[in-house]
């Protein structure tokens, strides 16, 4: 049944469906490398890392579908293969401090990605902007529930110290992308 429901996508359906499941496959892979740089930072439990760098990016490249890459690399991460923060993996990653900021990619790039779709460079950056607020959601709010702690310490440790440089992963992403092009 599914065998003869892709054969009869024409050419350009199947060519189209081929090169999306290798842009998953390829910003899925660049999420997992990205975690492997880790910064830990002595005032918080949550680490600096790449990702939301290559989140960014897959909002522009990938649109909606970048929630198919982020919620494959938690897939993949949760079944135990140690592709989060600092190279670990398993359920109980899923649970730590990071947790959220994992789900919040996941939330974060599908709300982005419907947005980046409109196209345009205003709409780009506010697809950027609103993934990046939903990402500090999810991580705030997971902060709250494993720590117990309040509103505003989640918010002091776990989205003010990272805000100027995850504003500038975002211009660094949309100026690749202005610069580069749609490549993909």
């Amino acid at each position: 049944m599914i065998r003869e429901g892709i054969l009869s996508f024409t050419s350009e359906e199947r060519q189209a469906l081929i090169l999306n499941a290798l842009k998953i496959i390829f910003f899925t892979s660049l999420l997992s490398l990205s975690a492997l740089i880790r910064i830990p930072l002595p005032f918080t439990p949550v680490p600096f890392t790449l990702q939301v760098f290559i989140v960014a990016l897959s909002v522009l490249y990938l649109g909606r579908l970048s929630t198919v890459s982020t919620a494959l690399y938690l897939l993949i991460g949760a079944v135990g293969i140690p592709v989060f923060s600092g190279g670990t993996g398993g359920l109980a990653h899923l649970a730590g401090p990071t947790g959220g900021y994992l789900y919040g990619f996941v939330v974060g790039a599908f709300i982005g990605g419907l947005i980046s779709e409109r196209g345009g460079i205003i709409y780009k950056t506010l697809s950027l902007i609103i993934a990046l607020l939903i990402i500090y959601l999810c991580g705030c709010f997971h902060l709250i529930l494993i720590y117990r702690a309040v509103l505003k310490t989640a918010i002091t440790l776990g989205a003010v110290p990272f805000v100027v440089a995850d504003l500038v992963k975002i211009a660094m992403s949309l100026g690749i992308y202005r610069t580069i092009g749609k490549i993909m």
